[in-house]
């Protein structure tokens, strides 16, 4: 998926706009590659995750594509300053196989989702997100715990340690 030309948008802002359109939403890893610094910095924030480089966000997105094969990020506001984008999103998917805290239970989740981009040199170098896991995890029936989502957290717990002794 090409992303829409936006003409009164910064260069910046165009960049940010394919990233977000053509690697976080769409998978595209030679968009991710063209478009950040080698050892670009994530900062996950609420969930403490930091990562440092290129190669582990593209690692990252692969494992959550994996769980969530219909994964979208749908941009609903950009805001552009100097060196700084901030893009205003909604995150939404089916989780199909255990992913962290994503389990599946057949529901789907949509929740809004904040990224603040930093660009130097015309690539992206550092990147913030803030999304609602909370609402995520209420969506999948997961918070409050309902039958349906233990049973899913349960189901994905057994496949994996049935997958692991069968090594």
């Amino acid at each position: 998926m090409a992303a829409e030309p936006h003409p009164t948008e910064s260069e910046n802002a165009r960049i940010v706009r394919r990233y977000v359109e053509e690697f976080l939403s769409g998978g595209d890893v030679a968009v991710a590659t063209e478009l950040t610094h080698d050892d670009l910095r994530v900062h996950q924030l609420g969930a403490d995750i930091e990562r440092s480089g290129r190669t582990l966000t593209v690692k990252e997105l692969s494992r959550l594509r994996e769980a969530v094969p219909d994964y979208t990020l749908t941009i609903e506001e950009l805001f552009e300053g100097d060196e700084v984008v901030t893009v205003h999103a909604t995150a939404s998917g089916t989780p199909t196989r255990r992913r962290r805290s994503l389990v599946p239970t057949g529901r789907s989740f949509s929740i809004p989702a904040v990224y603040v981009f930093r660009l130097a040199d015309g690539r992206i170098a550092e990147q913030w997100v803030l999304t609602d896991r909370l609402g995520v995890g209420e969506q999948l029936g997961l918070v409050p715990p309902t039958l349906r989502g233990l049973w899913g957290l349960l189901r994905s717990r057994f496949r994996a340690w049935v997958g692991g002794r069968r090594r």
